[in-house]
């Protein structure tokens, strides 16, 4: 089993996958597999 990261935006651990994005459905934030954590909130 593959472990997914946490949320870049809120930290809580519920992230699912859908294509090649990862996706935390209570805080409704997306982002790409190979994007850095640091380049998704730049983009807020």
């Amino acid at each position: 089993m593959s472990t997914l990261p946490n949320c870049p935006k809120c930290q809580s651990q519920y992230t699912y996958e859908d294509a090649s994005r990862y996706v935390y459905p209570e805080c409704g934030h997306e982002w790409g597999r190979d994007e850095p954590a640091s380049e998704t909130e730049a983009k807020k």
